[in-house]
């Protein structure tokens, strides 16, 4: 989930992501971004502030499976919450957890950041 909001307060509360199987291949750029749960770029928010988020589970393993293939040496990114530069946000009461990431083919040099 990926938002742009405006200067009046925006809530993002009780939202569920889960049950994700994904695949990916780098482009020819090194440097990428592979998963973001909730993911904001501008704007005045409260991110489950009311009522928190889940992004995968905190009770099971394998609620999100990313599978990347890396080819090249830059980075891959894979994040549960990313505020890229919002104006105003307040992150409260959310939870992460039950991620797997699984690289194939990592005999390349490069970064993954989860």
């Amino acid at each position: 989930m990926f938002m742009r909001v405006g200067t009046h307060l925006s809530q993002v509360d009780d939202n569920h992501i889960s049950n994700l199987d994904l695949s990916f291949r780098d482009p020819v750029s090194p440097n990428w971004y592979f998963f973001t749960g909730i993911g904001f770029n501008g704007g005045n928010a409260e991110i489950g502030v009311q009522q928190g988020n889940y992004i995968g589970s905190d009770t099971s393993t394998q609620s999100i499976i990313l599978r990347c293939r890396k080819a090249n040496t830059g980075y891959v990114l894979c994040s549960g919450i990313n505020d890229q530069g919002s104006s105003a946000v307040t992150i409260a009461n959310n939870r992460i957890g039950g991620i797997e990431l699984v690289v194939q083919n990592s005999n390349n040099a490069g970064l993954l950041v989860l």
